[in-house]
């Protein structure tokens, strides 16, 4: 409507209604006018005719096209960007132009022509002509991975936006910010939606078209934030000055927000204005500042040593390298120590904590950073060739393990990780390092893996690593490189001192004549305890002929050992089994098999004795040791012989809980009815394939029993059931355990299976699949031995149990012995920080109960707690 004072004002244009009107040749004519005023916008804005041709291109979008905007006319986005992207622009023209619909606000990926790559928030809009019918396409572009940038392009470039309204109102109503425009008048002619929600008590005045001082006024007013007039006053005079003057403020917005104004007036009068709602930047900045503190306070209250370093001139060096071509940097350091010494000596101490005073015995902060400095001055920072490797490559974390000396010039290990923040990962201006002393921690270490590959009572190689070095020397003979040959011996009269005297006897006996033994064997060769009573030897480049005259001394030096013990002294002799080691179609399996034979085979010709293994003289011997057993086993899996027992496994401390919970024992009843320990018959069970048998056997039984009384069924914590490593791989155990629970209606969740450490391990795949499916449904798994193995650690991460069963070896020393005290400590922390409850095999006395209560261990087991209980076969 005209105005008496002939001015013309008009309502501000809905942003989603706005539509070109002109046909193309129109366009064309006004190409010049257009150009220069889509040129000045810092956004991708390109108008096409019907033909996907370009008709515009603003500056902007033909500079990261790489042409100019004239160049860009009259030519497709095929021809321009390639078939790849240009198909992908002119499928999504043709759709517009198509549907006569626009396709707002989508966000695509675009590489400019250095290939930085861009995130754009696209709006296409079709271009009406005066008969209805699309007749272009207009596109927008917005770059929002730098709203930042745009925001500030678009102020500049604000005086041209009213001759570009219908091409910019689209991205304009799509950004996240508001967005306002005043005429020369203060009028207000285009606004987002964005800005009514940051403004709804003005929604009114700005549809009316208020002029900007009536706008700010009603404002104030209708906010009550200023209740005095003369505040408010002096506040309206301040905001429109800030709106003439483009001077930025923030301002309280509704409900508690915070937005800042960022105004600018345009050369021809107009105004601009950009509101930007910073609340969570606020909290975030005073979320920093609070941050900050804690990490001041964190970083000096820490327990461990904390270092602040500033790495900037090492970064510059290695730049410089790189920037003289050099590729590989660790061969250029190692070739070149000075080079090396100059990165040391680039690294500033900017700061240590408190704990960092005490590791390195420093009376000072200043002290310590002195002494470091003048250290890296003079020599290369521990470990930092390997530091480098890594920062190097993009790792942004470190972990190295090195040598270190305290000020009191006192050596220590110490285990370093370095972490550098992302803000500076460019620059490496500031490093963090956490600094631990690992000495006594290296110490265990090797005491962990002399113990792992060592027999516990005797202190020889045991099992496992006896294996190891034997699958070695097998590899070697296939090559027919060596020769070699291993001794299985086997004590006769052993029986007689346990029997006599006790274990305790029995142990030392062992251990005495361990020590004999290695006296007896070359310094190449490998003296190992295999289980019980029986040692093996590996006898490496050896020809039989020696092997023979080897296994003669041994059995020798055994005939001639006495053992005193309480006033009774015992001889004892020992069977020995001799095999040469040959490689061809041999496995460590059939090697130590056949030397078990052969042993046999001396046992039966009378005992201490040496048989030589030949193949096929052995067979009765097989038949008569543990065929015998097999037959028995058999037998008594008709007639069902077999029993089960229970051990409480008792909660900690003892009077913490009564929960109903027990490992159930397999026994044999032998053919006069006499009871048949495990250690008998298991052995030649897992030899010759029954142990599947006798898993079974246990499984159907437990859950009968457990079925036949709900009363007990319901009062049970757990039942924890053994199984071994052939049945954790066999896929038809599996189905028969899931069917059983299914047709007793057994609760899986009162049920645990356990399953040793060596067969876990051994059979890990299969281990793993037998633990998922049975987890999946409820039951829990334990496992049993744990810490016996090298690899216990390593392994645990992938088997998804629920106890650790630490192994009895280590529990019933730990009031004399203070190592396996802290391997029994170490196993449990480690299990707690793994989700995992432990459980304390072989305890024995009162006292070793206190200190599994003083270690923190959840369970504990043994006839401390109580001894084993058979049960009757129609109850609990």
């Amino acid at each position: 409507m005209d105005q008496a004072d002939g001015t013309h004002h008009r309502a501000p244009i809905p942003l989603g209604r706005m539509r070109m009107l002109s046909d193309p040749a129109a366009l064309s004519k006004s190409r010049e006018t257009l150009q220069a005023v889509i040129d000045a916008v810092p956004a991708m804005i390109n108008v096409k005719g019907s033909d996907l041709r370009y008709i515009i291109m603003n500056a902007f979008q033909a500079e990261l096209y790489g042409v100019d905007s004239d160049g860009a006319v009259g030519r497709t986005a095929t021809e321009l960007l390639g078939a790849e992207h240009g198909a992908y622009t002119e499928n999504l023209d043709r759709k517009v132009l198509t549907t006569g619909e626009p396709m707002p606000f989508f966000e695509e990926q675009f590489r400019d022509i250095d290939n930085v790559p861009h995130t754009m928030l696209t709006t296409k809009v079709p271009l009406q002509g005066r008969s209805g019918g699309p007749i272009g396409i207009v596109t927008v572009s917005l770059d929002i991975s730098q709203r930042k940038d745009a925001e500030h392009a678009l102020r500049d470039s604000e005086a041209k936006a009213q001759k570009t309204m219908s091409l910019l109102s689209d991205a304009i109503e799509s950004m996240n910010d508001g967005f306002i425009l005043l005429d020369n008048q203060g009028h207000p002619v285009l606004y987002n939606q964005r800005y009514r929600e940051m403004y709804p008590h003005i929604t009114d005045l700005l549809d009316a078209g208020t002029p900007l001082e009536e706008l700010v006024t009603a404002c104030v007013e209708r906010t009550g934030l200023y209740p005095e007039r003369d505040d408010r006053d002096s506040f309206v005079k301040a905001r429109i000055a800030a709106w003439r003057n483009g001077v930025s403020m923030i301002e309280a917005g509704e409900n508690g927000r915070w937005i800042e104004t960022r105004d600018q007036p345009t050369r021809d009068g107009h105004l601009v204005g950009i509101r930007i709602d910073v609340t969570e930047r606020r909290e975030v900045q005073t979320a920093l500042e609070q941050s900050e503190q804690r990490y001041r306070s964190l970083f000096e209250a820490a327990p461990i040593s904390l270092w602040e370093h500033d790495w900037s001139e090492v970064r510059k060096l290695v730049d410089s390298l790189r920037s003289e071509g050099v590729e590989d940097l660790g061969a250029a350091l190692r070739d070149r120590p000075e080079l090396l010494q100059r990165a040391s000596a680039g690294i500033k101490i900017l700061d240590v904590n408190d704990a960092t005073l005490k590791i390195y015995n420093a009376d000072t902060k200043q002290q310590l950073i002195d002494e470091y400095h003048r250290r890296l001055r003079s020599s290369t920072w521990p470990s930092l060739l390997q530091g480098l490797h890594y920062l190097t490559s993009g790792a942004r974390r470190v972990t190295t393990e090195s040598e270190d000396m305290r000020l009191d010039g006192v050596p220590f290990h110490v285990r370093t990780t370095m972490e550098v923040p992302q803000a500076h990962a460019q620059t490496w201006e500031r490093v963090f390092a956490a600094v631990e002393d690992i000495t006594e921690a290296r110490a265990l270490s090797q005491q962990l893996r002399f113990q792992a590959a060592h027999d516990a009572l005797t202190g020889l190689v045991n099992r496992r690593e006896f294996e190891n070095r034997l699958e070695r020397a097998l590899k070697s003979a296939g090559d027919g490189r060596s020769q070699h040959a291993v001794c299985y011996l086997d004590l006769d009269q052993f029986k007689v001192v346990n029997d006599t005297c006790g274990h305790v006897a029995g142990d030392e006996l062992l251990g005495r004549l361990g020590r004999v033994l290695a006296h007896q064997v070359r310094r190449q060769d490998t003296l190992a305890r295999l289980g019980g009573d029986e040692f093996g030897v590996l006898l490496e480049n050896c020809s039989m002929h020696v092997a023979e005259r080897v296994a003669n001394a041994l059995r020798r030096c055994i005939e001639d050992f006495r053992f005193a013990w309480e006033n009774q002294v015992f001889g004892i002799g020992a069977s020995i089994g001799v095999v040469a080691i040959e490689g061809r179609g041999q496995t460590v399996s059939s090697i130590l098999s056949a030397a078990d034979a052969a042993c046999y085979a001396a046992k039966d010709r009378g005992r201490n004795r040496i048989h030589i293994y030949h193949e096929g003289d052995v067979e009765l011997a097989r038949r008569h040791g543990e065929m015998r057993w097999v037959t028995r086993i058999q037998t008594a899996l008709e007639e069902n012989r077999f029993e089960l027992a229970r051990q409480r496994i008792v909660s900690l401390p003892a009077a913490a809980g009564t929960d109903t919970h027990y490992e159930l024992l397999l026994r044999m009843r032998d053919e006069d009815g006499n009871l048949v320990l495990p250690e008998s018959f298991l052995p030649a069970a897992e030899r010759y394939n029954l142990s599947v048998k006798l898993d079974r056997w246990v499984v159907k039984e437990a859950f009968r029993l457990l079925t036949l009384d709900p009363d007990h069924l319901e009062r049970l914590f757990l039942c924890s059931i053994n199984l071994s490593g052939v049945s954790l791989a066999d896929e038809d155990f599996l189905i028969f355990v899931t069917t059983e629970l299914a047709s007793t209606g057994l609760p899986p969740g009162k049920v645990c299976f356990e399953i040793t450490e060596t067969a876990a391990i051994a059979n890990l795949p299969g281990a793993m699949r037998f633990i998922e499916v049975l987890r999946r449904i409820g039951c829990r798994f334990a496992l049993d031995d744990f810490g016996s193995g090298l690899s216990s650690f390593a392994y645990l991460k992938s088997l998804p149990v629920d106890f650790l069963k630490i192994d009895g070896v280590f529990v019933k020393d730990i009031v004399e012995d203070p190592i396996h005290r802290e391997l029994v400590r170490s196993i449990n922390e480690i299990g707690h920080v793994m989700g995992k409850r432990t459980i304390a095999e072989f305890v024995e006395s009162e006292a070793i109960l206190r200190a599994l209560n003083e270690i923190g261990v959840d369970y504990a087991q043994g006839f401390e707690l109580g001894k084993p209980e058979l049960l009757p076969k129609h109850q609990y």
